[in-house]
Order: structure tokens, then C-alpha cells, then sequence
């Protein structure tokens, strides 16, 4: 290693020399100690009992069921959104956009009234 890149990563073999005056006199009195790490030891996890897994099962069956109805009520949501004056307007648009050279935009204009009169009704 360069000592003039990083003064602290000293090999075993180099002396401990710090070339910073003012903790030179603290680093003299530090006895520098390898530690050698311990393998480590295997450790098994104790195996669940039949009725916890039973337990967990019913649990995670429950964690589904909970989604299921989450993922139904969202749907209502979706339909809902739909039924906006904003999202009809935009979906409109977009149809416009698509069939510019036809007259699209011309035709917008008259299916934006439209929409905006069935949703007043509404």
C-alpha cells in the first residue's frame, strides 16, 4: 500500500508510524492486535410445530381473502372513475387525436357537448 495515498492501512509487517504530529504520541502506547475471527457455527432454526403450520397457513389463506376483496372493491373504483366528466372528456380526446385526418378534432367538439350534456343529467 502507498502510505501517501491512505496513512491508515498499515501492513502487519510495516512499522506504526503515523506522520501526524498530533497524535503521534497517542498512537506509541496502542498495542495493535490481530483478531482472527471464529468460523461460524452452523445454527439450526427449530422446526415448527404441525399446529403452527397449520397457523400460518390459515393465516397467509386469510392474507389472500383480504386482497380478493381488496381487488373487488378496486374494480368498483375503476368503474367509478370511468363514470368522470374528465375521464370521458380525455378518453374522447384521445379517440380525436387518433382519427385526426378523418375530421377527428371537428368531431370532438361535438362529442364533447355531448358528454358534458349526459353528464349534467346525470
Amino acid at each position: 500500500m502507498n502510505k501517501n495515498k491512505n496513512r491508515f492501512a498499515y501492513f502487519k509487517d510495516m512499522p506504526y508510524d503515523i506522520p501526524l504530529p498530533k497524535y503521534e504520541s497517542k498512537f506509541k502506547f496502542i498495542e495493535f492486535t490481530e483478531i482472527k475471527p471464529e468460523p461460524p457455527r452452523p445454527v439450526t432454526p427449530p422446526q415448527p410445530t404441525l399446529q403452527e403450520q397449520i397457523n400460518s397457513l390459515k393465516e397467509e389463506i386469510n392474507k389472500k381473502d383480504l386482497e380478493i376483496k381488496n381487488l373487488k372493491i378496486n374494480n368498483q373504483k375503476a368503474q367509478n372513475i370511468k363514470n368522470h366528466l374528465s375521464y370521458k372528456l380525455g378518453n374522447a380526446l384521445i379517440k380525436a387525436h387518433k382519427q385526426w385526418y378523418k375530421g377527428g378534432y371537428i368531431k370532438f367538439i361535438f362529442e364533447a357537448i355531448k358528454i358534458k350534456n349526459e353528464h349534467k343529467y346525470k
